[in-house]
């Protein structure tokens, strides 16, 4: 039977279609939902309050826009307990482990000062300085960056200088200088009262006397290099006034300050070295005599107020070492020549002059790991010919080069020297062949 037109009686509802769905937001609750800031929650979780997702939170699971993602409430929990699980593990892990010993701090090493080990000496008054420095600022204004470069130099350390401790013992320069052993001896007897009485630390001014070349500058040289300190040479034979050692006075256009200035201002060290070479040669204009300056600087008591002409600042000099040379004393003017301690230095002998050819090499090679070999045949040579230290320094420097260049294990000769026959001996006594 064709049922096609036969209609059918209506299925029962079941009692969810049958019962009004309360479960849709009502217009309160839409209103409120619709009242929320927009921009503080991404549209996902702005629907965690809608009663179609009751049963969801937001995780800290989010999306690719950093959106907190809605999830199930039960899968919100599971997550949350795995993870205080997790945490309390690595707690528990760390607590089993063996405390690490607490990090070992490195040594802390004192800061490199130049100070290390010695004292300072006021050697520029700074309110001296500070004088100086306005009246450059009134003065010409050519001079003005010159003077504010002067005043600076002075100005280091507050006008402080740093006062070196002396080696106590100079064996490594009598080994090399015999003949000048009680010109070290002297200095280490000074060194002591310096290091030992503070209150007597000025220099004493020293005359080393002696034929020419029988190594005196070259011994201070020495000195100052083994000391550690600053040497400042004043060649008097050459110097054309006192203003060598004061200054020229700022009356000058071309004014500029003194060697002891120079030495003090620009150097580290209050009790630096001053080597007045040739002393017994002092000349130059007779309106601007050397000696005067001199007396001031030789005397310690008067080097305490040292005065520099083209800034026209008083200095305290008198810790300076003032060490000067002379082959004689007959032109030294009496009241300089009584400022003085003189030492008087002779030709050295053949067993010195050895001594002295051997260290000088020594000196030479020491950074060569397997220097050539100085032959006895070269030493005999230069002491028959006795010359003077400095010359020897050269001359076998050229022998090394030799050696060196041709691949020898020996130097057995040494450049010829030629001499003039009007010419006579540096500093040592030669003897004269008959003709």
């Amino acid at each position: 039977m064709d049922n096609r037109n036969t209609p059918t009686a209506p299925s029962p509802k079941t009692a969810d279609e049958a019962s009004p769905r309360t479960d849709r937001p009502g217009p309160r609750v839409a209103r409120r939902v619709a009242d929320e800031p927009a921009q503080s929650l991404g549209p996902v979780a702005r629907q965690a309050d809608a009663p179609l997702f009751a049963d969801f939170e937001r995780s800290q699971v989010t999306t690719k826009a950093r959106q907190p993602l809605l999830l199930p409430r039960a899968v919100v929990d599971a997550l949350e307990r795995e993870r205080e699980a997790q945490h309390e593990k690595a707690e528990t892990e760390e607590d089993d482990q063996p405390a690490p010993a607490p990090a070992k701090e490195p040594p802390v090493e004192p800061a490199q000062m130049v100070d290390a080990g010695h004292d300072w000496h006021q050697v520029f008054d700074p309110e001296a300085i500070r004088h100086v420095a306005d009246e450059a600022e009134h003065g010409e204004r050519e001079r003005r960056p010159q003077f504010k470069r002067w005043v600076a130099k002075m100005a280091r350390h507050e006008g402080k200088r740093l006062v070196r401790d002396l080696p106590e013992e100079l064996d490594e320069l009598v080994e090399q200088f015999p003949n000048f052993r009680e010109a070290a001896h002297v200095i280490e007897a000074l060194a002591a009262v310096h290091r030992h009485v503070p209150t007597q630390r000025q220099s004493e001014a020293l005359l080393l006397v002696g034929p020419p070349g029988v190594g005196k500058t070259f011994f201070i040289e020495a000195f100052a290099n083994l000391a550690h300190v600053d040497l400042g040479p004043v060649s008097l034979g050459s110097a054309q006034g006192a203003f060598e050692l004061t200054g020229t006075s700022q009356h000058w256009s071309n004014c500029a300050p003194g060697k002891v200035w120079q030495l003090l201002a620009e150097g580290d060290y209050a009790n630096a070295i001053l080597l007045l070479d040739e002393i017994d040669k002092t000349g130059g204009d007779e309106r601007y005599r050397t000696s005067g300056a001199l007396l001031d600087l030789l005397e310690s008591r008067t080097a305490g107020r040292f005065v520099d002409q083209a800034l026209d600042i008083e200095m305290d000099a008198s810790m300076l070492w003032k060490i000067a040379t002379a082959n004689t004393i007959d032109s030294i003017a009496p009241p300089v020549l009584s400022r003085l301690h003189v030492i008087a230095i002779e030709p050295p002998s053949d067993n010195q002059l050895r001594l002295i050819y051997l260290a000088q090499w020594r000196e030479l090679v020491a950074d060569l790991s397997r220097p050539p070999e100085l032959s006895r045949s070269v030493i005999r040579q230069l002491i028959a010919s006795r010359e003077p230290p400095r010359v020897t320094q050269r001359l076998l420097r050229i022998g090394l080069g030799r050696a060196l260049h041709d691949r020898r294990r020996r130097v057995i000769d040494l450049p010829s020297k030629q001499r003039e026959a009007t010419s006579r001996p540096i500093g040592f006594v030669h003897r004269l062949e008959s003709a």
